[in-house]
């Protein structure tokens, strides 16, 4: 039984690419995927000054930016960024 699957984060430059990330439905709702995002995004603090994502799902977009990811348009196969805090 797989209740989630984060592929990995992708350096490209100075941004970090959050891929094939999602928690399995049965598991949804219950705050896995928000508390998991939150720890990527404090692990690649350190690394990354962005985090960026592609989504195509009106789901996974109120996920992401209610966890704080910005809207992005005219950038290829990315939908969303996060501005890192803690740059390295």
């Amino acid at each position: 039984m797989r209740i989630i699957r984060l592929t990995y984060l992708v350096e490209h430059t100075n941004v970090g690419r959050v891929r094939r990330f999602y928690v399995s439905a049965r598991f949804r709702r219950k705050g896995i995927g928000k508390r998991l995002l939150k720890e990527i995004i404090h692990y690649a603090g350190n690394y990354y000054n962005t985090l960026a994502l592609y989504t195509d799902t009106d789901e996974a977009t109120l996920f992401y930016e209610r966890t704080g990811f910005k809207c992005i348009h005219n950038q290829h196969k990315i939908t969303h960024e996060y501005k890192l805090k803690n740059v390295h």
